[in-house]
């Protein structure tokens, strides 16, 4: 019985990784579910079993790429160390991002279903809120002077690391110092 599920699991987890790398070569609206069948290398009965609408498929891919942003997040709240260089600080959070590459390109392919599903528009919205209060704990253990600033300006921070995972993704040379200190400019 355990194999089943596990089998269960690792043909869903395939379908899934399959179809967000197809999403990122060829965009969501480029990839059909037959495609992913086919770069999975399994039937088309198969996938439709584990997922009969492909707009399940992309509520999952949305929720693989931001449930993987959000540990990240967390992790670089519980690295903060109020000692350090506030602007050090940002840098190595945006870098710990950057770092992950087919997040930032799945993120970004998501972003760009955002603009015209509201279903996935919605679901991207709840995350910025709540990265927003995580990015909040996290000043909370900066400087006070450092962490008003970035709780200010976190539509600011949003805004330029979508751009910062645009470029990544496009294999541009980002200056995330920078980044950090125009961020941080009073």
């Amino acid at each position: 019985m355990a194999k089943k599920r596990s089998e269960k699991g690792s043909i869903k987890a395939l379908i899934l990784t399959t179809a967000m790398r197809l999403f990122q070569e060829q965009g969501i609206h480029g990839t059909s579910l037959n495609d992913i069948a086919a770069a999975a290398s399994i039937s088309k009965g198969t996938l439709y079993y584990y997922y009969p609408a492909k707009e399940e498929l992309v509520n999952d891919a949305v929720r693989v790429t931001t449930d993987s942003m959000t540990d990240l997040f967390f992790a670089w709240v519980s690295s903060v160390d109020r000692r350090k260089d506030p602007e050090q600080t940002i840098a190595e959070l945006i870098e710990s991002i950057l770092l992950q590459k087919d997040m930032c390109k799945m993120h970004v392919v998501i972003c760009v279903e955002a603009s015209r599903n509201e279903q996935v528009s919605q679901l991207l919205a709840q995350k910025y809120k709540e990265w927003s209060v995580i990015l909040e704990l996290g000043t909370l253990k900066i400087r006070p002077r450092e962490a008003e600033t970035i709780c200010k300006r976190s539509l600011l921070f949003f805004t330029m690391l979508n751009g910062c995972m645009i470029d990544a993704s496009s294999g541009m040379e980002i200056n995330i110092k920078e980044l950090a200190h125009v961020l941080l400019s009073a």
